[in-house]
């Protein structure tokens, strides 16, 4: 092994992965603590297979791929969603870059199953987030004010979402940005 190349630094599991002023842990398709100069802006983005009774599907990783450089990082994988009569397969790509993460997912079924969400999860900071202002961007343009719960929300906060900007600092804008599906949020501190 050459002077030049760094052993990747693993915390408890996770691979981490810094870029400028964005860091964040990596394992098998799920990012999670994505940092921006040191202050949380989201606490996981994975992908999830969940059946009729909203059980999550368990998976295997193949072909993986990590090309780490000290500007990006590209990950490529498949993801083999195996239970009972379920088979599903997604192939994911996350680029890091000093100032975005895009996480991409294209799913395929192998077979007919009931189901009831298949894609990508997103799961916000409760400290950084809770209580703050946030601004809805809907598929027909329209845009809505509203606020993170403070307090665990029973309905789901925010439906028809393309994009969301909010401000985990005073000093920091932060925004999602949605393409393919509609997306919604729930609480999952009810859960």
């Amino acid at each position: 092994m050459g002077k030049d190349l760094q052993e990747p630094e693993i915390v408890h599991g996770y691979r981490r992965l810094k870029k400028g002023k964005l860091e964040c842990l990596y394992s098998h398709g799920e990012i999670r603590q994505l940092c921006f100069a040191g202050t949380q802006v989201l606490n996981a983005v994975y992908s999830a297979v969940r059946d009729h009774n909203w059980a999550t599907i368990p998976f295997s990783v193949r072909d993986e791929t990590i090309r780490d450089s000290k500007d990006s990082c590209l990950i490529q994988l498949i993801q083999d969603f195996r239970e009972g009569d379920i088979r599903y397969q997604a192939h994911v790509t996350i680029s890091i870059s000093e100032r975005e993460l895009t996480y991409t997912f294209r799913g395929t079924s192998r077979n007919r199953f009931k189901k009831n969400r298949i894609g990508i999860c997103i799961l916000h900071p409760v400290r950084e987030c809770s209580g703050k202002k946030v601004e809805i961007t809907h598929p027909d343009g329209s845009i809505t004010s509203a606020e993170f719960p403070e307090y665990i929300s029973p309905r789901q906060p925010f439906r028809d979402i393309r994009e969301m900007r909010w401000s985990p600092l005073p000093e920091m804008n932060a925004r999602l940005e949605f393409q393919g599906e509609i997306f919604e949020s729930e609480d999952q501190r009810n859960w």
